[in-house]
């Protein structure tokens, strides 16, 4: 299935469009183009690409159910009787596991390996079963902090052989109870990072049966917050899912240097 190429109207005064479907971001012309910012657009490019063929690649988990990929391939153990299990953050009343991040594991991190980052801690967030951090830092760029929000307003279930969207499951509330702007106000306020020099990302992986998977959240969330106006790099695309699942996959990316002058 073809990806979703959205026009440049399909999200006012968020983004422009580009022949291959990328969303660039739109610059003022009363400003000059610094080479720092176009550095860092390209570096969110890339990681939005690296998520869009890790995707297609691991069909028919996708992004998705990227982490059944994980435990398709873990061996079975017998655990020992009457043995509880070990108290982690992640455990709780509905004994969700915990997620393997394959995208992180198999896609993200091998990417920046290979560009010449040095790669250093991860670390989820507690109060989110579905954002983690990891920290890396990029040749000519510097230190970044990126954070990675899972976000599905969607529930997939298996119909006889074939596994589809839960039309009747409402999962509207996922969008709010993520809380992403809590995320993009951190572009332009100082972090606990050593350093006056470094990039705040923040990648966003989102599934949404809507037509645009999750145009109008975005959109309200710009009219709110106006990252346009404070020097942030944003990109996004969107595409069907390619295993005719009966949804959409949303990826977007915000960044900014943060404390220097550019």
């Amino acid at each position: 299935m073809n990806a979703i190429r959205l026009g440049a109207g399909a999200l006012p005064n968020l983004e422009s469009s580009t022949a291959d479907g990328l969303m660039q971001p739109r610059l003022s012309k009363k400003r000059p183009v610094k080479r720092k910012f176009m550095e860092l657009a390209a570096l969110c490019n890339d990681l939005l690409t690296v998520l869009e063929q890790f995707d297609e690649a691991i069909l028919p988990f996708g992004l998705y159910a990227s982490d059944d990929l994980a435990a398709e391939n873990k061996p079975l153990r017998q655990k020992p009787l009457r043995q509880k299990p070990p108290r982690q953050e992640w455990y709780t009343k509905s004994r969700r596991r915990e997620p393997s991040r394959q995208e992180l594991h198999k896609a993200l991190v091998p990417y920046l390996e290979m560009q010449g980052c040095s790669i250093g801690a991860s670390y989820h967030n507690p109060k989110s079963h579905s954002a983690y951090s990891i920290r890396f830092d990029v040749p000519k760029l510097g230190s970044v902090n990126c954070t990675v929000v899972r976000l599905s307003k969607i529930k997939v279930r298996k119909y006889g052989s074939a596994y589809k969207v839960d039309i009747h499951e409402k999962r509207a509330e996922r969008w709010n109870d993520a809380d992403i702007k809590q995320y993009i106000n951190r572009l332009w306020k100082p972090s606990e990072l050593e350093t006056n020099q470094y990039i705040e990302l923040l990648l966003l992986i989102g599934f949404d049966k809507a037509e645009v998977p999750l145009q109008q959240e975005l959109l309200e969330l710009q009219q709110s917050l106006k990252w346009e106006v404070k020097d942030v790099v944003y990109l996004t695309r969107a595409w069907n899912d390619k295993a005719e699942r009966g949804f959409g996959i949303r990826l977007a990316a915000w960044a900014r240097l943060v404390s220097i002058d550019w």
